[in-house]
């Protein structure tokens, strides 16, 4: 304890990050995965800044794999405007589609994808298989949507900026599809990221993992997958122990940089954190709108205001169940101390049109007296 009696002392025996939890510039323009187990210092997935956009994801069944594509999806979607292409085997996707105002495709039988066609959708479309009951015609058919896929991105510019995700669950499936291996090897240059998530290591030990410039592990305690990781060099026996511990929610995020493409970043996250897909509802005369309830609070924190006055404007909406007549917010944020030109920005940072803030400002007008 003497020698940690100072701060410099301390300094010289203490590391404050590992050099594997890389934080740069560029990391916050990625999508937030929650904390890191050493240090809890939050965690951003930038794929723009991989080698290429693409992610497998491994764990045993119930350790998080969904739950983290559900968030990659809302978060890529809200923060990024990149779309996805969802192939949903189990109807688990639903509900976020739907509260995205993204498309939901059941698929009963094979006329009904052929009805949906190869129309270009840039917001998130999900192909919902848990109707087909036929194991074989459910994989056959998933082996179309990849070929619809395959279309659709042949339709883009060959410009490299990520702005799809075609997100594949249970992968194991649609291994032996040709279209699977075409969309990793080809899709990066039309601007296609894919990710994969699956239980078992030795499912995509080839060339998926080669592909992927991101590989995520949760929980694992099959031999044989440890052998095959270990013997690829993607981890190493300190981190196999580790993993066969961790708790549900828990991963390792291993990462490869266009900057040191032979360099792999290794990071454990503590848990991976969902992103709140409950919303604020404002509303005004004729005009209806939603804001996910994790862009409201997000917009809120960046205002120029103390914590005091940020946490009231959090606290009035929550008093009035997240239903928000616009006129009487922006009333209540003249009465916070907000200028007009404050407010202004606050409503366009929520995506609040330029129309429906000067109708609500003529309907508060009678509370308001800008100075």
């Amino acid at each position: 304890m003497d020698k940690l009696s100072n701060s410099y002392n301390a300094s010289k025996a203490v590391h404050v990050m590992r050099e594997s939890e890389r934080f740069d510039n560029d990391s916050i323009k990625g999508i937030y995965l929650g904390k890191t187990l050493a240090y809890k210092l939050p965690f951003f997935l930038n794929q723009e800044s991989l080698l290429n956009p693409h992610i497998a994801i491994l764990g045993m069944t119930g350790c998080g794999k969904t739950f983290l594509l559900r968030s990659i999806i809302g978060r890529s979607f809200t923060y990024h405007s990149r779309g996805s292409i969802v192939m949903d085997w189990n109807g688990e996707y639903s509900e976020i589609v739907n509260f995205l105002s993204g498309t939901e495709c059941e698929i009963g039988n094979r006329g009904d994808l052929e009805k949906i066609g190869k129309k270009r959708n840039d917001g998130i479309v999900s192909f919902n298989l848990s109707k087909l009951r036929d194991k074989n015609e459910k994989e056959r058919i998933a082996v179309d949507i990849l070929g619809n896929a395959i279309s659709e991105m042949r339709l883009r510019k060959l410009n490299g900026r990520l702005s799809k995700l075609v997100i594949i669950d249970e992968a194991w499936k649609l291994l032996k599809a040709q279209e699977l291996a075409l969309l990793f090897r080809e899709s990066r240059k039309y601007g296609f990221g894919i990710i994969v998530a699956t239980q078992l290591a030795r499912d995509i030990i080839n060339e998926i993992i080669a592909n992927s410039a991101c590989i995520i592990i949760f929980k694992l305690q099959n031999s044989t997958d440890f052998e095959l990781l270990e013997k690829s060099g993607i981890i190493n026996s300190e981190e196999v122990a580790r993993i066969t511990e961790l708790p549900i929610g828990s991963c390792l995020v291993l990462q490869r940089y266009k900057e040191n493409p032979n360099l792999i970043n290794k990071i454990f996250i503590e848990r991976i954190e969902g992103m709140d897909y409950s919303c604020y509802k404002f509303f005004g005369g004729a005009m209806r709108f939603e804001v996910v309830a994790e862009e409201f609070i997000n917009q809120t924190n960046k205002l120029g205001a103390d914590s005091e006055i940020k946490n009231a404007i959090i606290n009035y909406a929550e008093q009035n169940e997240r239903r928000i007549d616009l006129a009487n917010f922006i009333s209540f944020l003249f009465k916070s101390g907000f200028g007009r030109a404050d407010i202004v920005r606050y409503l366009r940072s929520l995506k609040v049109d330029d129309i429906s803030i000067l109708k609500a400002y003529n309907s508060a007008s009678r509370l308001i007296v800008d100075v």
